[in-house]
């Protein structure tokens, strides 16, 4: 309950942060943002996973990730293609990440 409370707290400083920034260089910030959010899921050891509670752990993580992402991109990029494909792209990657919780982290 505690990364989902800190995931929360931090897209509400986010959005609090970007909320004052021109639609353009807002953009360019929340791109900075996802990509380094990208590059730390990158990072989660998945693969690594010799334990059970080490796979849930990490596929909890890149679900995580994954919603704070989506969030980002719908609070900071115009309605249209770009908002639309990294929601989209971000929801089949949770509803993976959630099947996989369903399935293997009971």
């Amino acid at each position: 309950m505690k990364l989902v409370s800190t995931l929360n707290c931090v897209t509400v400083v986010l959005a609090v942060a970007l909320s004052s920034a021109s639609s353009s260089s807002r953009a360019d910030e929340c791109d900075d943002i996802i990509t380094a959010l990208k590059e730390h899921g990158d990072r989660v050891p998945l693969k690594e996973a010799k334990t059970p509670p080490e796979f849930c752990a990490a596929v909890g993580r890149l679900h995580g990730i994954m919603v704070s992402i989506r969030e980002i991109a719908k609070q900071c990029f115009d309605e249209g293609k770009k908002r639309d494909d990294t929601m989209k792209d971000m929801d089949e990657g949770m509803n993976g990440m959630q099947s996989l919780l369903d399935t293997r982290c009971k």
